[in-house]
C-alpha cells in the first residue's frame, strides 16, 4: 500500500470516535496517543486527562508485572491480534474504582507508524450478573443438601456420603461407624408446649452435633426428631469411647433448658460392607430401637461383620 494513501492519527480518531466501544491508540512505548469519546466515559477521564498516558495508569498497581512482556509477545505474533477474553481482568477508572474488561488488540499501520489499538469492553455488569447466579445456585446447591430447621445436613445428603463411606469400606478395607439417634420424651414437648417449642429442641440438637463431633464426622437430621452421625475411619473402640462424650454434651444441653428429653442411640461399626445405604441404615436404626426397647436413655452398640 501507498504510504500517501494511509491514514493520519487525527483521521483515525474521527473514525474511532464513530465505534460504539472505548478504543485506545497506543504506541510502542505504551503511551496513549488517542482515546474515543467512550473510552473517556468507560474510564471516567475528562478533557485531555489521557493525552501522555501510560497505559499502566489504567491497570491495578499488582497487575502491571508481566504486561510488557504480554505486549512484546503481542508484537511478535504473525497475526498482529489478539483476544484477551479473561473476566477477571480488572481496569482501573480515573475515578480509582475497578471494574472487569474484556480487550481486544490489533496492529494498525497509519502513515507516521505501526501503533496498537485496543478496544476495550466494560464486564462489569455481566460478571456482577453471573456472580449473582453463581451465588444463587450455590444457595439452592446448600439449601438441597441442608435441613432447613436445623442448618445441618438432610438425609438426601447424608445417604450420599454414607454411599461414600461404603465405597471406601469395599474398596481399602476402610471402616466406619454409624450412630442413629433418636430423642426421648420429644412428644410431650410438642404437645405440651407446642411445636415452636419442639423447634428449638431440634435447632439445639443440631447446633450441638454441629459443634461437639470432631472434624470430618457427618452429622444429619433423619426426619422428625430422629438423628443420624456418620464416623469415618472409627472402628468399634473408638466409637465406644466416643458415644458418651457424645451424649453427655447433648443431655447438658437439654438439662440447660430443662427440657426432660434424653437419647436413645443404636451404634454400629461397619467392618463387612452392608452392599447398601438402606440396609446399613436399617441396621443402625434396629440398633437404636434395641436401646429403645431396653429402657430408653442408653447406647446400643454392635458391629457389622
Amino acid at each position: 500500500m501507498n504510504p500517501d494513501n494511509l491514514p493520519i492519527l487525527s483521521d483515525y480518531k474521527w473514525f474511532l470516535n464513530t465505534l460504539p466501544e472505548a478504543a485506545l491508540v497506543v504506541d510502542d512505548r505504551g503511551e496513549i496517543l488517542i482515546a474515543n469519546e467512550m473510552a473517556r466515559r468507560v474510564f471516567k477521564s475528562s478533557g485531555d486527562s489521557f493525552h501522555a498516558k501510560h497505559v499502566w495508569e489504567l491497570i491495578p498497581v499488582e497487575k502491571r508485572e508481566g504486561h510488557d512482556d504480554k505486549m512484546a509477545s503481542f508484537h511478535k505474533s504473525p497475526e498482529k491480534e489478539s483476544r484477551i477474553a479473561n473476566s477477571a481482568l480488572e481496569a482501573v477508572r480515573g475515578d480509582g474504582t475497578r471494574f472487569a474488561i474484556v480487550i481486544i488488540l490489533r496492529q494498525i499501520t497509519l502513515a507516521c507508524g505501526s501503533y496498537t489499538l485496543a478496544i476495550c469492553q466494560d464486564v462489569s455488569e455481566q460478571r456482577y450478573l453471573v456472580t449473582g447466579l453463581r451465588n444463587e445456585l450455590d444457595q439452592e446447591r446448600l439449601l438441597a443438601r441442608t435441613d432447613p430447621l436445623t442448618s445441618i445436613a438432610n438425609i438426601r445428603s447424608f445417604r450420599a456420603e454414607l454411599e461414600r463411606s461404603i465405597e471406601r469400606l469395599t474398596r481399602y478395607g476402610r471402616h466406619f461407624s454409624l450412630i442413629s439417634i433418636d430423642l426421648d420424651n420429644f412428644k410431650p414437648i410438642n404437645d405440651d408446649y407446642g411445636h415452636a417449642e419442639g423447634d428449638k429442641v431440634l435447632i439445639d440438637v443440631g447446633d450441638t452435633l454441629k459443634s461437639g463431633l470432631r472434624s470430618g464426622d457427618f452429622p444429619a437430621r433423619i426426619g422428625g426428631d430422629e438423628f443420624a452421625v456418620l464416623l469415618p475411619d472409627t472402628d468399634f473402640d473408638a466409637a465406644r469411647k466416643f458415644i458418651p462424650r457424645l451424649v453427655e454434651t447433648l443431655e447438658n444441653k437439654m438439662k440447660k433448658n430443662d427440657w426432660p428429653v434424653t437419647f436413645s442411640l443404636g451404634v454400629v461399626t461397619f467392618n463387612e460392607t452392608p452392599g447398601r445405604v438402606d440396609k446399613a441404615l436399617m441396621v443402625a436404626d434396629e440398633t437404636m430401637y434395641l436401646a429403645k426397647r431396653s429402657g430408653k436413655n442408653r447406647a446400643a452398640m454392635r458391629t457389622f461383620q
